[in-house]
């Protein structure tokens, strides 16, 4: 089973300077592999 590793999280709202759509998060997930080695080629995004 290869679990994610969240790399990067960004929020939309008034106070954190950046808004787009109807609001929500951009996360960016790698597994625990790729963390290791490094290799952001194949990084998963999901908007919540």
């Amino acid at each position: 089973m290869n679990l994610l590793t969240l790399i990067s999280r960004v929020e939309s709202g008034s106070h954190e300077g950046i808004m787009w759509g109807d609001m929500g998060t951009a996360n960016w997930m790698v597994t625990s592999h790729q963390l290791k080695n490094r290799d952001f080629s194949k990084v998963l995004f999901e908007w919540s």
